[in-house]
């Protein structure tokens, strides 16, 4: 059904339309694309799930038919320019923004770190980051001030301990980079390690210098527009975080490569090297975590050396440990590979009172022991 006064965004992003009750039963809405705000205007009848009606858009002095079929989360539109009748050929495709609060955001201090520590491209990281943040905006339908700037990142990049890596013959490299999400100021942060930086098999096959460059789980993709099992689920485990905390998540290992029939997190020499550490204990002096949240067996084995505590096994329940005033919590990975390990946790009886399914559970389950 539709949705009153809340943002749809148009055309994955090119625009965006709010609509309002008008009088004698209308419906009314306001429009902009292209970033032209206050584009046009639109009046018609709502039957059930159908709203027809008309438009006039201010920019261009047109008037047309407009036809709008609501879903769940969205909506299918045609239109025409002109009222006589006839067929209605232009196309909207709305989703809505029901995070529309929702900001991603990286600080200086974490990119003077990873250039210091990973990787420093003549560009620097802000294009990285630009390019991110651009990539957001349309997912969201957010009116996009940034300008996406050129850039390429290679092995020829890596600094410090990493550049070793020069002399390797490896492929598929990628870095995930850690990212801020936020839904509004002065809320606690939550710091997520996990291992998420997998490539697909042919990722970067015709130059293996090149090193692709991502975010952990895709998280900055909008849960309203995911199709997929996998990412849905993923992303309405952040998404259920983010309601009572803003969000900083990093992976364990910042780079992921191909070294002949292995990947890197199965290649020791790559996992033991101590700048790994080195780069997530300065993560958590600069972010400064009201909690830590780990994912996995990796995640939990690095901050549980970090904080000088005893890797938890898992088990049916959720522990939570408090090091230096902060909160620390470790639980399986969030993957379909670890549901073996997670499942005791879900069916625990002191946690069914706790709303949701699968992930969604999962977060609830964290963000309810957190709160304990």
């Amino acid at each position: 059904m539709i949705k009153i006064n809340e943002t749809y965004s148009i055309n994955g992003g090119q625009g965006t339309i709010v609509f309002s009750e008008g009088k004698k039963g209308t419906v009314n809405a306001s429009y902009e694309v292209k970033g032209k705000k206050d584009t046009g205007v639109i009046n018609g009848t709502l039957d059930g799930n159908v709203l027809n009606g008309t438009y006039h858009n201010k920019i261009g002095n047109s008037t047309g038919l407009i036809q709008f079929v609501f879903t769940e989360n969205g909506f299918d539109c045609k239109w025409k320019q002109g009222l006589e009748p006839g067929p209605m050929r232009g196309k909207w495709d709305g989703v809505i923004n029901t995070m529309n609060d929702i900001q991603i955001s990286i600080t200086p201090d974490i990119t003077k770190l990873l250039q210091e520590k990973l990787i420093r491209p003549t560009t620097g990281l802000i294009p990285i980051y630009n390019s991110l943040k651009y990539y957001f905006n349309q997912q969201y339908g957010f009116i996009n001030d940034i300008v996406p700037q050129d850039y390429t990142l290679r092995v020829d990049d890596l600094v410090g301990v990493f550049s070793y890596l020069q002399q390797k013959v490896i492929r598929t490299v990628g870095i995930d980079f850690p990212i801020y999400l936020s839904k509004g100021r002065n809320r606690p942060i939550l710091m997520i390690c996990a291992l998420d930086p997998l490539r697909e098999e042919d990722e970067g096959q015709l130059n293996p210098n090149i090193i692709s460059d991502w975010v952990p789980f895709s998280i900055i993709n909008n849960l309203a527009k995911a199709t997929k099992h996998t990412e849905k689920e993923n992303l309405i485990f952040f998404h259920t975080l983010l309601e009572k905390y803003d969000l900083y998540v990093t992976d364990v290992y910042k780079i992921f490569f191909r070294e002949g029939e292995k990947n890197s997190n199965s290649i020791s020499s790559y996992t033991s090297l101590a700048v790994h550490n080195d780069i997530l204990h300065s993560e958590i002096d600069l972010v400064k975590p009201s909690a830590i949240l780990t994912l996995g067996n990796d995640a939990r084995d690095v901050v549980s050396y970090l904080m000088k505590i005893t890797p938890p096994k898992w088990s049916d329940t959720v522990d939570k440990t408090n090091v230096n005033g902060i909160d620390v919590i470790m639980v399986p990975h969030i993957s379909g590979t670890a549901n073996g390990a997670k499942s005791p946790i879900l069916k625990n009886f002191k946690f069914s009172e706790l709303p949701g399914e699968n992930n969604e559970k999962y977060a609830r389950i964290i963000t309810h022991v957190l709160g304990s």
